[in-house]
């Protein structure tokens, strides 16, 4: 990292590794500011897995590598705001239970306002997400890991999927109590049947070794 400063500001700027990804990193602290005296500016492509370490669990939804331009403002690692811009062109997107999907080279931003709540949650302001036939625009918030509480999107358009405008709020149980006015929704998604899960590594080791022990025992499995 180079290192400059003054009377005014320390900046540091340089190449940053994130995981498997790499960016360019501006951190400048602002001397004589008496609010958010932090200002971090990133550029980059980061994998999906590597904004999702850095504090955007909604990414979970995606794969592959995404432009990012994030400018933050704070007090040191304590960060208020940031505004971000997010380019999908070289990534898939698969929403929950596909919903929807995006696959790669199919162009798509997404940029908007998020600032991190006293629970941990991120509420997104002025989204706007484009590309082909896309067009959304509203508020979002999420959990801290990904999961959605709350959205007023007056525009949601997703191509074969619904047009028109979604409010939602997770109630007290748990459960997503969506509406929406428009001319088109899609819910064949969530009627299908979900895909069997794959078995986890310790479950495909269990099954080998009771068939290791089978085949010791029994001349049938010779």
């Amino acid at each position: 990292l180079r290192v400059r400063g003054d009377d005014n500001a320390l900046v540091f700027a340089g190449p940053l590794a994130l995981g498997r990804s790499s960016a360019n990193m501006t951190w400048t602290e602002r001397v004589r500011a008496k609010t958010d005296p932090s200002l971090v500016v990133l550029n980059g492509k980061l994998t999906a897995d590597d904004l999702i370490s850095l504090g955007f669990p909604i990414l979970k939804y995606a794969s592959g590598p995404v432009g990012v331009e994030a400018r933050s403002t704070g007090v040191g690692l304590d960060i208020n705001k940031t505004d971000v811009k997010l380019d999908f062109a070289n990534a898939a997107i698969n929403l929950k239970r596909g919903f929807w999907k995006k696959p790669v080279g199919a162009p798509t931003t997404v940029d908007f306002a998020v600032a991190r709540q006293p629970d941990r949650s991120l509420v997104m302001n002025n989204v706007r997400a484009r590309g082909g036939d896309i067009n959304v625009n509203g508020t979002v918030q999420v959990s801290d890991v990904g999961d959605l509480l709350k959205a007023d999107l007056t525009q949601l358009k997703l191509p074969g999927t619904a047009d028109g405008r979604v409010t939602a709020r997770r109630d007290d149980a748990g459960v997503l109590q969506v509406a929406m006015n428009g001319s088109f929704l899609n819910i064949g998604a969530f009627f299908a049947p979900e895909p069997p899960k794959a078995p986890s590594a310790d479950q495909m080791l269990a099954t080998a070794r009771t068939y290791e022990e089978k085949t010791a025992l029994s001349p049938a499995y010779e």
